[in-house]
């Protein structure tokens, strides 16, 4: 126990048992005369502004509906915005100690907060985005009756485990497409997820506006991060976004030197997500 405690966890994946804070130690780092270390640059500084989302789970009778099993490839693949991450703070209390009876400050609890969280993507004709998270609110309470029909539409009981999904949430370096390197630098995975809600403000009309909105879904969910997140979400970009190769139902199938040769490898990776993106740019062929 000791040692998954007290394990690198920081830098996991830098080679053998060097850790780049070891730079900043002794007189010769540049870090004491008050400057970065230009030369070496051991560490990079953070850009923002890289990510994915991943739905590990959806309830399972979305696949028995015409729309909703489109909900997971819709939602990730036009996904724009992610918002919702915030402060974990210590709770803390006070007491008074000494004859002037000085406060002092301990610690009494923490407020990991982070459950509520949006999702922005980009409304098309039609409104196919709203229209999706529309159906998933209704099933759970039709805005008529205020009962949960789906239970009897798709057979299952009634419950978190038939209406909520898990979601993960990554965001990478700028080398977005690297798979040959570990590019993550944080990810949360949300269990108990579900819409709270959907907007309609969008359609309210003003003579002489004209605009092309977004359409914001807001979620409830319960986060959980650490080393262990981190290490599941590097193997969720491997395996399902970075080298991914779509199957007929548009899931999105493990892909490994274990189950295929490494010509097949090739061709499902360059058929991939980034590959549609970015077209030949990063096909083998211009490596």
């Amino acid at each position: 126990m000791a040692d998954l405690l007290t394990k690198r966890t920081i830098f996991p994946k830098v080679p053998g048992d060097s850790n780049p804070f070891e730079t900043v130690k002794g007189a010769s780092s540049q870090y004491f005369n008050g400057i970065d270390d230009l030369i070496n640059h051991k560490f990079t500084p953070l850009v923002t502004g890289y990510a994915f989302i991943y739905w590990v789970h959806l309830p399972d009778w979305f696949a028995q509906d015409g729309d909703l099993q489109y909900f997971k490839v819709m939602t990730q693949k036009n996904f724009v915005a992610f918002q919702g991450l915030s402060t974990v703070a210590l709770s803390t209390g006070t007491y008074q100690s000494g004859f002037a009876g000085n406060e002092v400050t301990l610690p009494t609890g923490v407020e990991r907060g982070n459950t509520q969280f949006t999702i922005e993507h980009i409304e098309y004709s039609g409104s196919p985005m709203r229209r999706l998270y529309q159906k998933w609110v209704n099933y759970i309470r039709d805005h008529r009756t205020g009962i949960a029909p789906y239970c009897k539409i798709f057979g299952v009981e009634y419950g978190p485990a038939t209406y909520s999904g898990e979601l993960l949430y990554i965001t990478v370096r700028p080398d977005a497409n690297n798979n040959q390197s570990d590019i993550l630098e944080s990810a949360v995975y949300y269990s108990n997820v579900f819409p709270t809600n959907y907007d309609l403000g969008m359609y309210n009309y003003s003579r002489g506006q004209q605009e092309n909105p977004h359409f914001t879904g807001e979620y409830a969910g319960v986060p959980d991060w650490g080393p262990e997140v981190d290490e599941f979400a590097r193997k969720i970009l491997k395996e399902h976004i970075l080298n991914v190769a779509e199957n007929e139902d548009d899931t999105y199938g493990f892909l490994t030197s274990g189950s295929n040769t490494s010509e097949d490898v090739a061709i499902l990776a360059n058929s991939g997500r980034l590959k549609d993106i970015y077209g030949d740019y990063y096909s083998d062929e211009d490596k």
